[in-house]
Order: C-alpha cells, then sequence, then structure tokens
C-alpha cells in the first residue's frame, strides 16, 4: 500500500489485479483498498483483447500481475513496474506477514478516504456488445459485509470457501467478510470451482462451513455428493440465477443440516440487494428472491414509473445504499439506466434492471425471467442489438439499423434492415457481410440486407417490428447471365427454391443469396433427390455458383448408383435386410452379452392433464408407422443375424403406467426419489434384442396434473436424429387423438429396411478401389494411440466412460469462427485439427486416428426415417514434416472431405 501511495495512487483512481486466485490476490485487493484506490479484477482466463480493452477503458494507473501473465498479455508495459513483478513472485510469505504487522493511517493517504469513492469496478457485457464498468462504493459494500454478518452470524469456527472467479462480485464478500469476522479463509486452487469432487475433498479436508453456489453448479455439486458427505457444511449461499425449487429441495435432502440462502443482485448494486432464507417444507415450490436486504429499496413499476399492486407483473427497480455510482465513463448509459427515484429523497436514484417481477402476499418478490427480446437461429441464442451495433460501427454511412428474424422457405433468418445517412451511399452487401464475418460467428450474419428509407415506427414511437417489408432478396440482376443447359437451368432453379431469390443466373452464389450449410445440406439433398447424383458438400462450398457447381454436377452423374425404391428391403412379410449398424450391434451383443451399453433412453415432465388413451393410442401409431420400432434380430439357420417384423403391438406392450399419487397427492417431493429411480431403472434396462420390442415407454404418475414419460430406445432401432423424429411425431399424434383430428403425417417414401438394402448394393458396386483407397488412408497409420495413462491397457474393453463438460469462452469460438472462415473451412475441421495436434502432443506421435461419427442421412428419402443411419468415420491426421497451424487445417479439412 505505501509504494501504491508512493505512485500518488488516490481517491477514485483504478489499479488493476491480474492474477491466479492465490494469497497474491488477497494481498493485492487490500494494498489497494487500504491505499484509498479502486482495484478493477481482470480475470485470467478472459482473452486478450477483452482484458486489454478494460485496461484501457477504465483507465488504470496501474497493473498488479506476474511475469508471466504480463507477457501473455502484451502491450501493456507502461503499466507495470519491474520491481512489482518480482515482488509478487518471489516475496509473498514476508508480505503475508507485514500485512500482519503494518497498516496505513488516514494521515498517510494521498487523499481522504469518503464513503462514496470507489471501492472496485467490475465490468459486465453490454447489449451493445462493449463491455461496461459498474463502479461500486465503499459505503455500499461495507452496508451489504455488515448486513451478511448480522445475518449469517460467522464467527472464529467457521471456514468460508473462497472460490468464486475474482472477475464476479460474489468474490468481494467470500474474500473479505470472512477477514472481517475472524473466520478463517479457504483459497480454492484455480479453476477447481469447476471440478465437484475436488470441492468435495477441499471442504470435506478444511472443514468449510459456508460457501456459495451458482444454482445449476450447486445442482451438480448435490449430484456428486454420497450420504453423510461434506457434513461441516453450515449455510451455503445462492445467486447469479434462478434457483428453482427441485435444486432447494434437493439441497435439504442431501445436506439437511445446512440452511439455505437465495439471494438477488446486478452487478450494478453492491453484490446483492434481495435474501430470502429457503424453506425444507417449501419442497420444489420455486423460491422467491425475498425481501430487500438493509437500507435497500425494492419496486415493481409499470412503463409509467407507477408502483403496481400485489401479484401484477412489472419491471424491478433497485434504490437504496447499495446501488452502483454508475457506469465509469459511461454518462448517458448511467444516465439512462440510473434513473431519479421519485419514492425516496431529494437527489435519490433507482435502477431499472430490466428484469420481470411480482409481488407475493407475503411482502417476498419473485423473479420472472427478463424483458428483453431474445431469438434463436439454428439453435443459437443471439442479442439482436450486438449486431446492430456491429453494423452501424463498422459503417459510417448508416444512420439506423433493425435486424429480426422471419421464417423463410421453412427456415429462420437473419434479416438486417440498413437506413442510410442523407447523401451518403452505403456499403455493398458483400463488404458488410465480409466485415461481419471477422467480427461475429457466422450464425449471427444475416441471411439479407434491406435498405429502405425510414424504418417504421408505431403509434409509441417504438420500432414496428411487424411492418417491416419481405426481404427482396438481391441476385446480380445488372450481369445476369442465363442458364446455358439443364445442369445449370436446374440448379438456379434449386437455388431459388432453397433460398427464396428471384432470378438467379449462373454467377449468383448461394450464400450470397442468404444460403448457410444447413441449406447447403438441402441443396446437396435435393440434387441427388432429382438427378441421383452424388455432390459433396465440401463442393457447394468450393463452387457456389451454378456455372461452378454444374461441371461437378455432370460429373457425379456419371456414376450413378443404385436406385432406391420403397419395398426393395422386405424379404418377405415377416422378415427385412438389416442395414451394417444393426448387424454390427447385434455382433456386439452376441459377444459381450445384454446391457444397456446402447439404450437411447430420455424423460419429460408433463404437466396438467393429461390424455393417457390418446398418448396410448400415439404410441401404437408411431410403432406402426416405423418399421425399426418393431424389428427383432433373430438368428437364421448359418448363424447370420436376420430382422424379423413383429405384428403392431397393444399399447399395453409398449406403455407400462405406474401411479404413485395415492398418498402423495399433495406432497409432490415425496415420491421424488421413488421417480428418479424408476426412470433410472427403466433406462438401465438391458433389451432381448431376440424378443424384445426396442421401443419401450414408461408412465410415472406422480400428481393428477404430474406425470413423468420416459422413452427408452435400442440404439439398433434409431439415432439421435430418429429420437428427434419420434418426439416431434408423438407429440403431433397425441393432439390428433386428444382433439379427435385427422392424423396428417407425410406418407413415408421408403422404410428403413430399403434404405439398409440400398446401402448394401451401394457399398457393392466397385468394392474393391473402394477398399483399396481406404488402405492406403491408414497404411501407415498407427493401430495405438500411446497416450500417458495412469494405468496400462487391459485385454478387455470395460466399456466404461467419464463425462466432463468443457465450457469454452465466447470470444474464443468468435476467434475460432474467424479462422474457420479464413482458411475456408468450418468450426468442426479447425477444433478437430486442434484436437489432433493435442493428442499428437501427448501421444509423442506424428500420425493420429480420430472417429467421427456422421449423421449418414445423404438422400432426401431419408430426412423423416426412424433407424440407425449414423456411420463412424475414420480420419487419419498427420502432423509430420513442417506442419504449421495453417498446414494442419489445411491437411484437416483434406481429410474431413475426403472421408
Amino acid at each position: 500500500a505505501r509504494h501504491l501511495l508512493s505512485m500518488g495512487i488516490g481517491a477514485d483512481q483504478i489499479v488493476a489485479i491480474l492474477l491466479d486466485r492465490s494469497p497474491q490476490m488477497v494481498i493485492a485487493m487490500l494494498a489497494v483498498l487500504k491505499a484509498g484506490a479502486a482495484y478493477l479484477p481482470l480475470d485470467p482466463d478472459h482473452p486478450s483483447a477483452r482484458l486489454q480493452f478494460m485496461l484501457a477503458d477504465s483507465q488504470a494507473r496501474l497493473l498488479l500481475s506476474t511475469r508471466a501473465r504480463i507477457d501473455a498479455l502484451g502491450n501493456v508495459q507502461d503499466l507495470v513496474l519491474p520491481e512489482w513483478l518480482d515482488l509478487l513472485d518471489v516475496h509473498t510469505q514476508r508480505m503475508l506477514q507485514d500485512v500482519a504487522a503494518e497498516d496505513i493511517s488516514a494521515q498517510e493517504r494521498n487523499s481522504p478516504l469518503l464513503p462514496d469513492h470507489l471501492s472496485y469496478l467490475i465490468y459486465t457485457s453490454g447489449s451493445t456488445g462493449t463491455p461496461k464498468g459498474a463502479g461500486n462504493t465503499h459505503h455500499a459494500v461495507v452496508n451489504r459485509l455488515v448486513w451478511m454478518q448480522d445475518t449469517m452470524q460467522l464467527g472464529s469456527n467457521d471456514r468460508v470457501l473462497q472460490k468464486t472467479a475474482i472477475g464476479f462480485d460474489v468474490a468481494v464478500w467470500e474474500w473479505f467478510l470472512p477477514l472481517m469476522t475472524g473466520a478463517a479463509l479457504v483459497i480454492a486452487r484455480p479453476d477447481g470451482q469447476k471440478d465437484p469432487a475436488y470441492l468435495k475433498a477441499l471442504i470435506e479436508q478444511h472443514h468449510v462451513s459456508v460457501l456459495h453456489f451458482v444454482p445449476s453448479m450447486l445442482a451438480v455439486f448435490l449430484e456428486a455428493l454420497q450420504a453423510h458427505d461434506c457434513g461441516s457444511i453450515k449455510q451455503i449461499v445462492t445467486s447469479g440465477e434462478a434457483l428453482s425449487g427441485v435444486v432447494q429441495a434437493q439441497t435439504f435432502t442431501r445436506l439437511p443440516q445446512t440452511r439455505l440462502w437465495n439471494l438477488y443482485g446486478p452487478t450494478e448494486a453492491a453484490i446483492d440487494v434481495s435474501v430470502w432464507p429457503c424453506r425444507a417444507q417449501d419442497g420444489t415450490q420455486t423460491p422467491p428472491i425475498g425481501l430487500p436486504i438493509w437500507n435497500t429499496q425494492l419496486y415493481i413499476l409499470d412503463s409509467t414509473l407507477e408502483p403496481l399492486p400485489q401479484g401484477v407483473v412489472g419491471e424491478l427497480y433497485i434504490a437504496g445504499t447499495n446501488l452502483a455510482r454508475g457506469y465509469l465513463g459511461r454518462s448517458g448509459l448511467t444516465a439512462e439506466r440510473f434513473i431519479a427515484c421519485a419514492f425516496g429523497a431529494p437527489g435519490a436514484r433507482m435502477y431499472r434492471t430490466g428484469d420481470l417481477a411480482r409481488r407475493r402476499a407475503d411482502g417476498a418478490i419473485e423473479y420472472l425471467g427478463r424483458a428483453d427480446d431474445q431469438v434463436k437461429v439454428r439453435g443459437y441464442r443471439i442479442e439482436l442489438g450486438e449486431i446492430e451495433a456491429a453494423l452501424l460501427e463498422q459503417n459510417p454511412n448508416l444512420a439506423q439499423v433493425a435486424v429480426i428474424t422471419r421464417v423463410m422457405q421453412g427456415d429462420q433468418r437473419l434479416i438486417a434492415y440498413l437506413v442510410g445517412r442523407a447523401g451518403q451511399s452505403m456499403t455493398e452487401t458483400a463488404n458488410l457481410r465480409a466485415a461481419l464475418m471477422a467480427r461475429l460467428p457466422e450464425y449471427m450474419v444475416p441471411a439479407y440486407f434491406v435498405e429502405i428509407d425510414a424504418l417504421p415506427l408505431s403509434a409509441n414511437g417504438k420500432l414496428d417490428r411487424r411492418a417491416l417489408p419481405d426481404p427482396v432478396i438481391q441476385t446480380s440482376a445488372a450481369d445476369y447471365r442465363a442458364p446455358r443447359n439443364a445442369a445449370e437451368t436446374l440448379l438456379c432453379t434449386l437455388f431459388e427454391e432453397i433460398t427464396g431469390a428471384k432470378n438467379v443466373g449462373i454467377d449468383d452464389g448461394f450464400f450470397a443469396l442468404g444460403g448457410h450449410s444447413l441449406l447447403a445440406m438441402r441443396l446437396v439433398a435435393r440434387l441427388r433427390q432429382e438427378t441421383n447424383c452424388d455432390i459433396p458438400l465440401r463442393t457447394v462450398f468450393d463452387y457456389p455458383s451454378p456455372e461452378w457447381l454444374a461441371p461437378h454436377l455432370d460429373a457425379s452423374a456419371q456414376d450413378q448408383g443404385p436406385e432406391l425404391v420403397a419395398g426393395m428391403g422386405r424379404i418377405d412379410d415377416n422378415t427385412v435386410t438389416l442395414s451394417y449398424g444393426q448387424s454390427r450391434l447385434w455382433t456386439l451383443d452376441r459377444v459381450d452379452g445384454a446391457s444397456a451399453t446402447y439404450n437411447m433412453a430420455v424423460a419429460v415432465y408433463l404437466d396438467g392433464k393429461l390424455d393417457e388413451v390418446a398418448l396410448r393410442q400415439a404410441l401404437v401409431a408411431l410403432v406402426s408407422r416405423h418399421q425399426p420400432l418393431r424389428t427383432i434380430i433373430t438368428e437364421a439357420e448359418d448363424g447370420t443375424p436376420l430382422g424379423r417384423l413383429i405384428p403392431v403391438p397393444s399399447a399395453e406392450e409398449i406403455l407400462n403406467t405406474i401411479d404413485l399419487s395415492g398418498d402423495h397427492v399433495h406432497d409432490q417431493a415425496g415420491p421424488q426419489a421413488t421417480v428418479k429411480a424408476l426412470v433410472e431403472a427403466q433406462a438401465a434396462l438391458p433389451f432381448d434384442l431376440q424378443r424384445d420390442l426396442p421401443l419401450r415407454a414408461q408412465l410415472v404418475i406422480v400428481h393428477p396434473d404430474h406425470c413423468v414419460l420416459s422413452l427408452t430406445l435400442h440404439h439398433h432401432a434409431g439415432d439421435g436424429i430418429s429420437a428427434n423424429i419420434i418426439a416431434k411425431e408423438l407429440e403431433q399424434a397425441y393432439q390428433a387423438f386428444k382433439t379427435g383430428q385427422a392424423l396428417n403425417w407425410a406418407p413415408l417414401a421408403i422404410q428403413y429396411s430399403d434404405w439398409a438394402l440400398w446401402q448394401q448394393r451401394t457399398l457393392q458396386i466397385g468394392i474393391e478401389p473402394k477398399l483399396e483407397r481406404a488402405r492406403q488412408r491408414l497404411a501407415d497409420m498407427p493401430e495405438l494411440l500411446t497416450l500417458p495413462v495412469d494405468h496400462p491397457r487391459t485385454a478387455q474393453r470395460a466399456h466404461r466412460a467419464g463425462y466432463l463438460p468443457v465450457t469454452i469462452p465466447a470470444d474464443t469460438v468468435r476467434q475460432l469462427e474467424q479462422l474457420a472462415h479464413a482458411q475456408g473451412t468450418t468450426l468442426f475441421t479447425v477444433v478437430l485439427a486442434a484436437y489432433a495436434a493435442t493428442l499428437s502432443r501427448l501421444a509423442g506421435q506424428n500420425e493420429v486416428v480420430i472417429g467421427a461419427p456422421v449423421a449418414g442421412r445423404t438422400r432426401a428419402e431419408t430426412e423423416n426415417l426412424v433407424g440407425l443411419l449414423v456411420n463412424t468415420l475414420a480420419l487419419p491426421i498427420s502432423l509430420s514434416g513442417q506442419c504449421s497451424g495453417q498446414t494442419l487445417i489445411a491437411r484437416t479439412r483434406e481429410c474431413v472431405q475426403t472421408a
């Protein structure tokens, strides 16, 4: 702290801290606070670009870090003093002793330290895509910490676990509350918070009594516990996301001795603003976020900032001591979010959270979600404001931008509406798209850019999204060249049908017309359906215009395979052709014996009145429609597997109903363990491939309005896409039978056995050259991956695997997507290359073979087919010679495309 004072560091000045979780981090934070400054916590896991932005945006005077971190960050030398690096790297023990022996008096500080001076600055993401720093004061932090001590009553016998990343405000109380109260501070290792097994061992080793969990992580942690584990825990604090009633109940079941606190608060307030003491008797009832803490007011207001009565949903506003000062250097944004409070003293402010809430009869507040509009496109959740901000930032000639989603040609697509500045010409669409691809992931780049004179507004002055016109998809009309042959004519027609474009010429690019990877797959399937030509997906990316693609269509037509027609795979009324995948699973079943290894199971909660008769009728209709769902595998006289169709079963043979309501009608938490056991037993029960229907269903009635439906499918009868088809068609059939309407399923073009016979005949055509090419690709590849494992390989495979979820930061994913785009390939290929490089280094091998599953649905006829079509490709990747990153990506791209 005296070093900081000697440099002129004082009140409201920012000192950044970039350190791993460690005693050095405690020392650095205390030093900054004792000098009267505010600290900026920098998470070492964040990308360098983001950290550099925070340093520049905050105008930090100094950066406390280590040599390794500084070297990795780069270009921050003007914020670092070399002697500090040595101090933090080497003299930690001496510093710990000095902290206990010395203190800083008020007279020694460079400026008086007042309650409203900044204590810390934490950055949070913004809807514009630019992070913003929220600064909290000493007054607010002390109010929050003293309230917590009064509420939780920590003592010298308590041990508090610090495991939250420094960039989150929960870490503030984890660090300082034990040091204020005389409790012991237990510091988890870096990244230790992600490992439930490590946390359990640490808690038991050090007898931790108080700790914090985000609810989702609490659920994972509870799953890792056995009876009587972690008995030292007395209090658990949850915040950061909504706490479900299920996790609440699980906490009291696994840790009955524990008090559970549900807290709520945004970064724009000092850690938390409300609290609710959870109760075991509430069972699975969702807990509220509770009542305000000391010196804090919570208001639920309508759009005119008028208070709403009990039970009415409105937006939640925060006022009082805990409120942040605002956003550093963002006076406009601060004024927008921190507004005048009409309910307090003159000059009082309140923060509009954007959260929806309502007040219960007992005064407690229930959190009901966000008021923001969010969209999902191709499975990705997207903040439209981030796309709009990127467009405006990259093109100064744009005055206004609005981005929406709209369903076109059965596909949800992003559309950007652009209003140009007067007298200014806007950038070409191709340039707009290219600029966005360099900053945003591919799924966030609009398919269409529409120029309009002005954005339509509603009567209250807001954007009227419904009044935005449908896009007129632009083609190269000025240089239009008509198709010159049958292949180009077909391609132009298909481009129009799939993208929705009009008057497509032979120079128009598929992706420039709004196409993307999923639509390219649809194009390949349509080409196969129309011409029986197999065009690799890579060819569409490499040759995206009709002129470039047509020669490949002609070349593919010279090597047509057998036709795929309905009924070709049926041997007689009772037997059908098995696919190679089915035969493989039958062989494994014969060798290893019956097991649940290839069971595919799912369980879903059904809330509301269930029409069980309609459900049974729907299941019978589903099994009747898809042959694999009533196919058993028997053994022929020569020992080969034979597919046999069994008659359409009755509803009782498919669905087993278990009624647990009885005594538990008013207590849903009671049978919870029983339901879980029943579901797990259903999933773990092996199938007898020679006798059992490969789809079984179980309905557990917990309450007249609450059931659990579990479905278990053997892999020989379906794959992941099949599971989606089953779910969709089961819902359609249930609704039809429930309402008495006709079941309008489109008839299947083929059955799975037809595809199985087509598969056999396709592979038999010219099989020797194909086998020879495969042998050549794998000739010099090692049979084993010599990883440095803990135990020697066993002769008999155990078929056991662990599951380790890994989260990759969004910025890292975005950079990977940009790299893939720059290299003309896909994100899968780039990640596969990195995976191959990792395995190569660990194993000390220049060649590795990686198995990659593919959907196997290469024909339009298979789109709605239930069956095992998935296949595993062997991908041999070489890292020999001068293999740079670009070289490795190029080799991997070629390997994937060849496979």
